[in-house]
């Protein structure tokens, strides 16, 4: 069967699951591999909320009969923001509370974001309320697919009127950073020692 980029649904959520903890960066952590992750912890951050708040925002490639990568995101990251906090994260916390334990120290991270204080939204949030993060399984990257999916998810967001979107990446990525700049997200909003945060306008 050809590749198909549809909508994603609830069925999807194991194999999307296993995306997702397959594309972890472990480049800080060589002893480990994605199967030695938490099978969840890390979708419970990236992943899940996104199709439960606002699930036309979200897309899977299916090819070869599976889920092999997909976007996910919200045209309003404030309203997201306030799920999260409100709705989201506190059942997060309980299913991994603070003594969790992991094999990885990488979980450990994600389970300190689980429970750190939500900071506050930036000022350019209004102009960029549209956020995503993209994910595809690495021996299908390089084929096109990741546009593809992304350019899903920029239509939506104009369908839905947004003015623009944002996306955080990690500067030591420079593959990520110049997939979004070739996508128009070219816009440099914020920086940090870590990160970089790349937006585009979608009125235009």
């Amino acid at each position: 069967m050809p590749p198909v980029i549809r909508s994603a649904h609830s069925a999807d959520l194991p194999w999307l699951y296993e995306v997702c903890r397959a594309t972890v960066d472990l480049r800080q952590h060589p002893e480990a591999t994605p199967a030695d992750l938490d099978p969840y912890l890390v979708g419970q951050l990236y992943l899940a909320p996104y199709i439960a708040f606002e699930p036309a925002a979200s897309a899977v490639l299916e090819l070869e009969g599976r889920v092999q990568g997909y976007t996910v995101g919200t045209s309003d990251s404030k309203a997201f923001e306030a799920f999260l906090a409100n709705t989201w994260l506190p059942l997060v916390r309980e299913q991994y509370p603070r003594s969790s334990t992991f094999r990885v120290a990488r979980d450990q991270v994600f389970l300190e974001a689980v429970h750190a204080p939500r900071l506050p939204l930036p000022a350019w949030i209004d102009r960029y309320p549209a956020h995503l993060h993209a994910d595809l399984l690495p021996e299908h990257q390089g084929r096109g697919f990741g546009k593809k999916l992304v350019r899903h998810f920029l239509d939506y967001l104009r369908t839905q009127a947004c003015p623009g979107v944002h996306v955080d990446v990690a500067r030591n990525n420079p593959g990520a950073i110049a997939f979004y700049e070739a996508l128009g997200l070219t816009t440099v909003l914020h920086e940090t020692a870590n990160g970089i945060v790349l937006g585009c306008e979608l009125n235009g």
